[in-house]
């Protein structure tokens, strides 16, 4: 199986405490794919400053996006599936249409959170057709945050 890695590095929404989608990777139909390594760091000068992360299932994508790049671990595994969406610098990505909440996180915006799964068991899957989504909500405004997932196909 292939491993491919889609970074976004963007602005937390100007009014506080408002969540924003980061990035969505979508699954064509009939598809699946696995996370395996989701990465979220803060850019901005350090900060006290209060980050919640939120890992979905989506159903449908919100408006706001731009296409992300994805790209191959390895330069010689076939072009990528799964296409990337994500946040366009400080324009606001809807949060979409979720359906399963995989994890939520409360990390400080001095610090770095990363999930990496243990065994294939661990990986995180969505339905064919649908969509694994990264949102980012701060209790500051204008924060710079950079999100990294990975995934295999």
């Amino acid at each position: 199986m292939a491993q491919y890695i889609c970074t976004v590095q963007a602005t937390t929404n100007t009014s506080i405490n408002t969540e924003d989608t980061f990035m969505d990777l979508e699954a064509p139909a009939s598809f699946a794919f696995k996370v395996k390594r989701i990465r979220v760091s803060h850019n901005t000068a350090a900060s006290d400053s209060n980050t919640r992360i939120k890992i979905f299932r989506k159903t449908a994508i919100g408006a706001g996006s731009v296409g992300g790049t994805e790209v191959k671990k390895n330069p010689l595994s076939a072009t990528p599936q799964v296409v990337a969406t994500v946040k366009n610098g400080t324009s606001t990505y809807a949060v979409g249409t979720t359906t399963d909440l995989i994890d939520e996180v409360q990390v400080n915006g001095r610090g770095i959170w990363e999930w990496v799964a243990r065994d294939d068991d661990d990986m995180i899957i969505p339905t064919a057709g649908d969509f694994i989504g990264v949102n980012i909500l701060n209790n500051t405004a204008s924060i710079i945050v950079k999100v990294t997932m990975e995934w295999i196909e």
